[in-house]
C-alpha cells in the first residue's frame, strides 16, 4: 500500500529555513569578525586598504566584513537547502505514487 506524503516543504517553512540560516550565519561571521578585530587586529589591519591610518577600526571593520561576508553565505546556504529538501521531497512522492519504496529494489 503506497504511503501518503503530506506537504513537508512549504513556503512558510522554506521562508523560514532561508531566514534561519541567514540570520544564524550573519550573527557567526558578526562574531568571528568582531574576535579578529579585538585578538588579532594585525589580521584586518593587513588586508584592508587603509589599515595602517591611525583612525582604523579593526573591530568595525571585522564586524562588518563578518556580517557581510555571513549573511552571504546564510542566504547562499539556506536557499540551496530549501532546494535540495525540495528536490527530495518532490523525488519521495514520485516514487510513492510508482508504489516504489524507498531504499527497496525490484
Amino acid at each position: 500500500m503506497p504511503r501518503t506524503v503530506s506537504p513537508s516543504m512549504t513556503s512558510s517553512k522554506a521562508l523560514l529555513l532561508a531566514i534561519g540560516s541567514t540570520t544564524a550565519l550573519t550573527l557567526i561571521g558578526g562574531m568571528t569578525g568582531f574576535s579578529l578585530g579585538k585578538f588579532a587586529p594585525s589580521y584586518y589591519r593587513g588586508i584592508a586598504r587603509g589599515g595602517d591610518a591611525p583612525d582604523f577600526d579593526p573591530v568595525a571593520f571585522g564586524v562588518g566584513q563578518g556580517v557581510t561576508q555571513g549573511m552571504s553565505a546564510g542566504v547562499a546556504i539556506g536557499l540551496l537547502l530549501v532546494v535540495i529538501l525540495g528536490w527530495l521531497e518532490t523525488r519521495s512522492r514520485v516514487n510513492n505514487q510508482n508504489g516504489e519504496r524507498p531504499g527497496v529494489e525490484s
